[in-house]
């Protein structure tokens, strides 16, 4: 809930497949690509994006509880892909939309609305007592962090009216599939455009990540692994108050990023000003040399990172060499960090040694190079080096 109010190795993630060549396979075990290099080539092949997708290339989210004009200008001059704005959103006039859409119109600008997990209600305080609530239809009355009542469909009519691109659904229930549903098809009734992000606060069911819901936050939980749901990162975001540094910050959006997810957003405090340090960690993030995100990209892609097999936050390690080979025999290759598109269907990847960096293990723990993938929609490769 957000109420508004190194020894040892090296980890690759991540190929978005895209411009083909001719080079042999570094092939199996042992093996050896060319020298490490920090040139990291990018497919200028466009993709096309479904409606629902924040702008493609753009690598930051916001969440911003605050009023402050002063502070939507730090948020736009960052040029960030998502902004979540905070409870309170959508009362009529709301002109807060068009503040950010006339500024940079590319900037996806969702609003707050709690759930009170599908009843009403708050645990504290104690004067807004909780009220269970059941799993059906999306008409609960939730309350916000002051106690203050309005029910979710008037909630979700008025941002709609007033031209959010999304909603973000605070304290959204694991035990309520349907209600969660059927609240992610009213926002849908408004344009399949319109983006539908839920925060349960942990990692959810499979099932919660259906057509209708595009994002699911998992809140403090940047560290829980993600990979196993098989679904493209961008589908994921962590969002944290309490940090106090970008580099903090930094560090976990990486390990978010290693663990299967993309969106990332840290701050001392949703409701108060930004941190005297957005503005370094927006910039560090827009710089970010891994994959543009990869919300529904057409044609899909595969991305390659290389990261340092330790215990805790592992670190990018750049300039190993990555090859796929898609289902018509097309090899593509490049230097970890790197992204290429790719046909559908099977393919291979593998990942050269050189030097002290030798292949230990894939994500799924096996250690056979080449690797045999499926390719039938965005996804990472990822595997772990060791340095002796």
């Amino acid at each position: 809930m957000i109420h508004s109010n190194i020894g040892g190795g090296v980890w690759v993630t991540g190929l978005l497949l895209g411009a083909c060549s001719s080079v042999a396979d570094p092939g199996a075990s042992g093996t050896t690509g060319p020298s490490p290099s920090e040139s990291v080539g990018v497919s200028s092949e466009a993709s096309t994006e479904p409606l629902a997708c924040p702008l493609a290339q753009r690598k930051l989210a916001v969440v911003y509880y605050g009023l402050t004009t002063a502070q939507y200008d730090r948020i736009i001059a960052k040029h960030p892909a998502l902004v979540v704005l905070g409870d309170h959103r959508g009362v009529t006039p709301d002109t807060t939309p068009s503040y950010f859409h006339s500024r940079d119109p590319d900037i996806r600008v969702l609003a707050y609305i709690p759930m009170n997990y599908g009843g009403s209600g708050l645990p504290q305080p104690t004067s807004c007592p909780r009220v269970e609530g059941v799993d059906g239809a999306c008409a609960n009355t939730p309350k916000s962090f002051d106690c203050s009542a309005l029910p979710i469909t008037t909630r979700i009519q008025n941002v709609m009216a007033a031209g959010y691109d999304g909603v973000f659904f605070d304290e959204t229930p694991l035990d309520k599939p349907n209600y969660v549903q059927n609240c992610a098809q009213l926002v849908k009734n408004s344009g399949a455009q319109k983006i539908v992000e839920m925060n349960p606060g942990a990692v959810p069911p499979a099932s919660m990540l259906s057509d209708i819901v595009d994002i699911v936050s998992v809140e403090n939980h940047y560290d829980s692994n993600l990979v196993g749901f098989g679904v493209r990162s961008a589908r994921f975001m962590a969002e944290q108050g309490s940090v106090d540094d970008a580099a903090t910050a930094l560090a976990r959006l990486n390990t978010f990023r290693v663990n299967g997810g993309y969106w990332y957003y840290a701050a001392l405090s949703y409701s108060k000003d930004l941190p005297t340090w957005f503005e370094s960690f927006a910039d560090a993030v827009n710089a970010t040399t891994d994959e543009p995100h990869d919300c529904g990209s057409n044609p899909v892609h595969v991305a390659f990172r290389t990261y340092q097999n330790v215990t805790g936050t592992p670190e990018i390690t750049a300039g190993l060499w990555s090859v796929v080979t898609d289902s018509s025999s097309t090899q593509q290759t490049g230097y970890a960090p790197t992204w290429f598109t790719v046909a559908p269907g099977a393919a291979t990847v593998t990942f050269g040694d050189y030097g002290t960096y030798h292949f230990n293990h894939w994500d799924d723990a096996t250690t056979a190079r080449p690797r045999a993938i499926t390719v039938s929609g965005n996804r990472r490769v990822n595997g772990f080096y060791d340095i002796y």
